[in-house]
């Protein structure tokens, strides 16, 4: 089993688990930190911004062509690049992304990448979310499209990726890496077709992964819908919606009922109307209310009360009805796009107003950083569902992995606080395998036993004798068939010429029941021979470290020979495939 990571940091997770020949995707999330380096898209022509000059060195003025493609400004004596904002996807070095057999989605959170895999990698694929982590991911993705397509900026160029370039910048620029990997949001058309490749699913429904792995999705509690998938194989063993509500409470607590709460994002309607919809998804208090009838959360009676006001944006009726002191939520979080750019200029200057951050995935002094100097007050209360370290390790105590694979990150301190060991991953009895950007993890899976159904014939045939109430023996002789990752004993079915039947009726040639012992290596050279012997000719041989693979090109076949096995690969041409056995059963030694 193999373990690879393509996530840039934790809080953007990817990783791809490959296990006996199938390849499955674990989420993937983009890593949208890279925001913070581009300056903001306001709606309106800001003075302020447009009278910046070009940022430059004489080190860059002696760059041929670097002068005409000049995007970087300077604010507060840091560096910003002036140009549409763009977003890391998945690494897509180590795989290629079209032999992805699988993807699990765990949280909307976690889908974002979603359409720069299926429309733009080949990859043909299945993909597993439950619906409201579908529907309220939809949400999310068209949002940042709005965000993107309200302010369309001209490129001036991508110069300032080159690593000549970025040699020169000042920090945090000159350490960025892989920039020639950050892409721009993606199209309404690229989230509508990827979307509807998703199939939905259910809490504990069960997924066959072509008869290797069943995959079944429980309830995390992490937000609405979100999910941890259980992989087994056999014998192995919405933060807004409740800041509505806490603020609802509070704010009538405090006799400040007549203050209105404005929600202005593209998807504001939609997504206020999900979470009425999937009550099935919620926790049991929540539940309970449907049936009475209530609304599970507290902002359909703030609407119904014309309290809670959503917009799609500030031009949709907005200043008709617009009113201070407010409370305004609007994204996108890192201030780069979006409404909250406006906000951020009308209100900064002001320090009678206040911006809180509640998302934790954006560090609030670098988002800030174009707005300097700014005289509204900053409060960073970040609201993150996710265990704590705590609460991790109490799980891991009591879920007693045989192995653990984290981040490497979890298992030190953070850099600026490294006295508090309590913020890590701590020792466990179990093993420990930790992963960092792009590593490759070798899990060992120890497996002793595979599932074998016995045919209905066979079972029909069987007499069991009992050694002792309540157990009873029998001997079992058969044909063993594998076929798509499942095995299947068969009747031996042996006729007197010498042939036996086969699942499709052909009749095969009976090997020897008395030498069925094989033993020993297949020499190349002797197989090819024998190959020729049945007329089988034009082989071409690759050899490696791990074995030697012969190509049939007459037949369009292939034979691989490796440590661990044999494989003949046909496409379907039987007679050629018993040729094939019987030239590699006169190769070897029986007994």
């Amino acid at each position: 089993m193999k373990l690879y990571s393509l996530g840039r940091t934790s809080s953007a997770p990817c990783h791809v688990l490959q296990f006996k020949g199938a390849s499955i995707m674990l989420d993937c999330s983009l890593d949208m930190s890279t925001l913070q380096h581009f300056m903001p898209l306001s709606l309106v022509n800001n003075e302020r911004t447009s009278q910046l000059k070009p940022w430059i060195t004489r080190e860059l003025q002696d760059i041929e062509g670097f002068s005409a493609q000049n995007n970087l400004k300077e604010i507060g004596g840091k560096v910003f690049i002036d140009e549409e904002p763009e977003i890391c996807p998945p690494e897509d070095c180590l795989l290629d992304f079209s032999t992805i057999d699988i993807i699990v989605i765990s949280n909307y959170h976690f889908m974002l990448a979603l359409p720069f895999i299926t429309e733009h990698s080949g990859f043909k694929g299945k993909i597993y979310a439950t619906e409201p982590t579908v529907q309220i991911g939809r949400e999310l993705m068209l949002e940042m499209v709005v965000y993107a397509e309200r302010v369309p900026k001209v490129s001036k160029g991508n110069m300032w990726k080159d690593s000549e370039v970025l040699r020169c910048l000042p920090h945090p620029l000159c350490d960025l890496k892989g920039t020639k990997s950050w892409k721009v949001v993606y199209s309404k058309k690229d989230v509508k077709a990827s979307i509807s490749k998703i199939q939905n699913v259910g809490y504990s429904e069960r997924i066959d992964l072509f008869g290797i792995l069943k995959l079944t999705p429980l309830s995390s509690g992490y937000c609405l819908g979100s999910c941890n998938w259980v992989i087994e194989s056999d014998y192995e063993k919405g933060v807004l919606y409740d800041l509505f509500e806490c603020l609802y409470s509070y704010m009538d607590g405090a006799n400040l009922s007549a203050i209105p709460i404005y929600f202005i994002s593209p998807v504001a309607d939609s997504s206020l109307a999900y979470s009425n919809i999937f009550a099935e998804w919620l926790c049991q208090s929540k539940q309970s209310k449907v049936y009475l009838p209530e609304p599970p959360f507290p902002h359909a009676e703030l609407v119904k009360a014309n309290r809670l006001k959503h917009f799609p944006s500030i031009h949709d009726g907005l200043s008709s009805c617009f009113k201070t002191p407010c409370v305004v939520f609007t994204g996108h979080p890192s201030l780069r796009y979006g409404d909250v750019v406006h906000f951020m200029e009308l209100w900064g200057k002001s320090n009678g107003n206040t911006v809180i951050f509640t998302e934790p995935e954006f560090p609030y002094l670098e988002a800030l950083a174009p707005y300097q100097p700014l005289a509204m007050k900053a409060c960073y209360c970040p609201i993150d569902p996710r265990l704590n370290f705590t609460q991790a390790n109490k799980l891991i105590r009591e879920l007693q992995p045989g192995q653990l694979a984290i981040p490497e990150a979890y298992t030190r301190a953070p850099d600026l606080l490294p006295h508090k060991t309590d913020l890590t991953i701590q020792d466990t009895e179990c093993k420990i395998s930790t992963f960092s950007h792009l590593d490759v993890l070798s899990l060992s899976v120890k497996r002793e036993f595979e599932k074998v159904v016995l045919s209905n014939e066979l079972a029909n045939g069987l007499h069991p004798q009992e050694v002792r109430p309540g157990i009873a023996v029998t001997t079992v002789t058969g044909t063993l068939v594998s076929k798509d990752n499942r095995y299947t004993l068969e009747p031996l079915d042996l006729t007197g010429d010498g042939f036996h039947k086969t699942t499709d009726s052909k009749a095969e040639p009976r090997v020897d029941q008395k030498s069925c012992h094989l033993w020993g290596s297949v020499l190349v050279e002797d197989l090819i021979k024998s190959l020729a012997k049945r007329v089988i000719e034009d082989v071409n041989v690759d050899s490696d470290q791990w074995g030697h693979t012969l190509h049939l090109t007459q037949h369009d076949a292939m034979i691989q020979l490796d440590r661990s096995g044999t494989h003949i690969i046909t496409h379907g041409n039987e007679a050629l495939r018993i040729e094939i056995r019987d030239s590699l059963l006169e190769c070897v030694s029986q007994f």
